[in-house]
């Protein structure tokens, strides 16, 4: 059965991800050089597939994508989020996104606009404190 392993550097960050034989990683030294193995999986358990750059919470048992942003903050459950809370719901109509939106790091907010309207294009801002999209000029 092949399986996924990822290698770890001293620090837990992920070097590289493998797909192998669990006794061909039995088989090798587990700690060679401050670099270990350890299994990862793509339905969730430890978290998150591990990728290179992320970090092995050992605590926790679990991977941690690298930080997106300077000032987004890591949550207890290995996820990240911005200072003004989670990503808002995106509207999806068959299947696709309705807007396009990002975080601005800058100016710490949300923004998007709507991919199929004509240029120039509407700009919104997330407003935190009614939990709604304002129109914005950007």
């Amino acid at each position: 059965m092949e399986t996924y392993f990822a290698e770890l550097n001293s620090e837990n960050k992920v070097l590289q991800v493998i797909l192998c034989s669990p006794d061909l990683i039995n088989s090798t030294p587990h700690s060679e050089g401050g670099v270990s193995w350890i299994q990862t999986y793509k339905d969730g358990t430890r978290g998150v597939f591990a990728g290179i750059g992320y970090t092995y919470d050992s605590n926790n048992d679990i991977f941690i994508k690298r930080q997106p942003f300077p000032s987004w903050i890591l949550q207890s459950n290995g996820t990240w989020q911005s200072p003004v809370g989670p990503e808002p719901d995106n509207n999806i109509v068959d299947n696709v996104p309705e807007y396009s939106q990002w975080w601005d790091e800058e100016n710490q907010r949300w923004l998007r606009y709507r991919i199929l309207d004509p240029k120039p294009r509407q700009n919104y801002v997330w407003n935190t404190d009614t939990s709604t999209w304002s129109e914005i000029e950007l």
